[in-house]
């Protein structure tokens, strides 16, 4: 909203300005000569200057569309890791549980000054026998 009555703003000023200012003037521009009223000489450079800021915005927001695509897909990956994780550890919980053996709860962990980690290192090795 406030980007709008900015614009307005600017384009009433550019609007008196070149009604204001409406006497032919020479032009050059590299080869070019030519004359020209003043009022299209000031509508032409806001004009350009609106596209330049059109297409420098237009640059802003697909860097940010690319950047926020980018992270969408690292979450999915993420996600889908996290699934697969998941899946695993309950794969593992069924194995220990087939085999009847229980992991101690976070709590007594802590009380054995140990991690839940540590248990289950200790419950591979004697699954495997190492």
């Amino acid at each position: 909203m406030l980007y709008m009555v900015l614009a307005a703003i600017i384009a009433v000023f550019v609007a008196i300005l070149a009604l204001q200012n409406s006497m032919m003037v020479d032009l050059r521009f590299v080869a070019w000569e030519f004359r020209m009223n003043m009022v299209l000489v000031v509508l032409i450079a806001a004009l350009c200057g609106f596209l330049m800021a059109t297409l420098w915005g237009l640059k802003v927001k697909a860097k940010g569309f690319l950047r926020e695509r980018k992270l969408h897909d690292q979450i999915s990956e993420t996600e889908d890791e996290c699934r697969i994780l998941r899946e695993k550890v309950a794969q593992y919980m069924a194995v220990l549980q087939k085999n009847g053996i229980e992991l101690p709860s976070d709590k007594k962990a802590e009380e054995d000054g140990k991690t839940i980690a540590d248990h289950a290192g200790n419950v591979f090795k004697k699954l495997t026998g190492n």
